[in-house]
């Protein structure tokens, strides 16, 4: 029987921890709103919209660019700036790819990201924020509710597949694509 320092026994505890099958992780909340089926990040898309964000200096302007490709052949590339920090930039390429989306009327596309906020919110947390009225877990207003709400909006009529690739790696599937939005939008 297992026992601790002051000779108290286990009891259930050492078939818990003994067993070979059993398998003791993280728990994964559900999301709060019903997710269309799991796609794996290897199934083709069409279309995949690359979009990044980026603040350099004390300036207050952040840059922000995307490129969306068809069938792997670029198709439209804009970038500018906005007032605000790096995560403005990166909401505002999200919201300005959606739009040129929109434009040409495509409805189901993978969206690459190299930005953990965004593809977080994206995948789970605005379904929460619109549910909460745009305010967070902390009962403050989600930072750019502004964007995010247009986001929601143009998000109703499409299909988007977020991955979230990790930023300056050259592993990933995304990766050339993630690494050339990136040069684009840090161009002044």
């Amino acid at each position: 029987m297992f026992t601790d320092s002051s000779g108290k026994g286990w009891g259930r505890w050492k078939d818990i921890l003994l067993d070979p099958d059993l398998e003791i992780g993280p728990v994964v909340p559900p999301s709060k709103k019903a997710s269309k089926t799991e796609k794996t990040e290897d199934e083709p898309y069409e279309w995949v919209l690359y979009t990044d964000g980026s603040r350099k200096g004390g300036d207050n302007v952040a840059y922000w660019g995307y490129i969306l490709k068809q069938e792997e052949k670029e198709c439209f590339r804009q970038r500018d700036k906005t007032q605000g920090s790096a995560q403005a930039g990166e909401v505002t390429a999200v919201l300005e790819g959606l739009l040129e989306m929109e434009k040409r009327k495509i409805k189901r596309a993978r969206v690459i990201t190299d930005n953990y906020y965004c593809a977080q919110a994206l995948k789970e947390d605005l379904a929460i924020w619109e549910e909460n009225r745009f305010e967070g877990a902390k009962g403050k207003t989600v930072a750019h509710q502004d964007l995010w709400k247009k986001i929601a909006e143009l998000r109703l009529n499409m299909e988007l597949d977020v991955v979230h690739q990790r930023a300056h790696v050259k592993e990933g599937t995304h990766w050339r694509g993630n690494d050339e939005v990136d040069r684009f939008a840090q161009q002044r």
